[in-house]
């Protein structure tokens, strides 16, 4: 199939070689009087009517045919305008009367015309080919985004727990989507669980949020200090002097959010850098100088927990999220 620029070429060539040959001039003033048959067009010029049918399947798109003869088609007109205004010419185009100058310029037009139409065509299908491509090549932008976007920090990660893997007697690094904390007190067992109220987590990414889902089984005006610590309180990292005695000392690193948990809902928090962060169920971790950890588990909302309360229960799972979409961190645990 032809495209746009190569339909253009083939109009012209027939116009121009039906302008140098001179029976195919005949032909084009003959159909310009009006329809003819096959036969007369042979009686008419005298020729045979092979010879015929040579010259009226080299003018082509110049003339029409149906069953009650042959005809001129735009084109041929616009031939037949050209043909007139060049060799009905007594003289130079100064001596042109109005109507050969009309003639003239219509021809002129014409072929302006062809031409316009073609460079239009070919331009208005090359912009679709280029908004089809654009929107191809925008959609594969967009899915190569979502999956960098989740694979955006994996190497960060992967490098920490290849460094400080779990182990079943110490405590290591190792990569989740989700975690969950709890805290448990039970008076008539004399039984405290502590292990599993906080975690250390790496955020890959600047700007996460971290969003937790927290249930609780505790008398009414209890409630549960929850915190975020900026760095790995376990190693004392960012850690702040808050006391000291002697050559006694307790580091704290410094806690960015806080809240008092007292209803089971759903509580978030942004993370501002990637790093290290402390999540806690039982308050700020502390380290000492002797290097044991210390925590705030006995004074939840003004209570002296051992004393009044027969039994506490607490769990919260969180994720951290970009965009409402979780994402990939690391979590320190077995700190105990």
């Amino acid at each position: 199939m032809l495209d746009a620029d190569d339909a253009d070429e083939e109009v012209y060539s027939r116009i121009f070689s039906a302008l140098r040959h001179g029976v195919r001039r005949r032909i084009l003033r003959m159909l310009s009087k009006g329809k003819m048959t096959f036969t007369s067009m042979c009686d008419g010029l005298g020729i045979t009517s092979s010879h015929l049918t040579y010259h009226l399947d080299a003018l082509g798109e110049l003339i029409s045919k149906d069953d009650s003869g042959y005809a001129l088609s735009v084109f041929g007109r616009a031939a037949v305008s050209m043909m007139s205004s060049v060799e009905d010419s007594p003289g130079p185009p100064p001596r042109l009367g109005a109507d050969k100058w009309f003639k003239v310029l219509s021809a002129i037009l014409m072929v302006v015309l062809i031409v316009v139409s073609g460079l239009y065509v070919d331009l208005s299908g090359r912009f679709r080919e280029q908004e089809k491509r654009i929107e191809a090549l925008t959609n594969e932008y967009e899915a190569l985004i979502e999956k960098y976007n989740r694979l955006v920090g994996i190497p960060d990660l992967l490098n920490l727990t290849i460094k400080k893997p779990v182990t079943r007697y110490s405590s290591g690094l190792m990569i989740v989507s989700g975690y969950n904390l709890e805290y448990r007190y039970d008076k008539d067992d004399e039984y405290v669980w502590y292990e599993d109220s906080a975690t250390a987590i790496y955020s890959p990414l600047d700007n996460l949020t971290l969003k937790m889902y927290l249930s609780l089984n505790a008398p009414n005006g209890v409630y549960l200090p929850l915190t975020i610590q900026r760095g790995n309180a376990f190693l004392n990292e960012s850690g702040v002097l808050i006391y000291q005695h002697g050559n006694y000392t307790v580091w704290q690193s410094p806690v960015i959010w806080s809240a008092n948990a007292s209803e089971w809902r759903a509580y978030q928090a942004v993370l501002p850098s990637k790093g290290w962060y402390t999540l806690s169920l039982i308050g700020p971790i502390e380290k000492t100088s002797s290097g044991a950890l210390s925590y705030r588990a006995g004074g939840f909302g003004g209570y002296e927990l051992w004393e009044t309360v027969e039994f506490f229960y607490a769990s919260g799972d969180f994720r951290l999220l970009r965009d409402e979409e979780p994402v990939l961190f690391a979590v320190y645990t077995r700190w105990y």
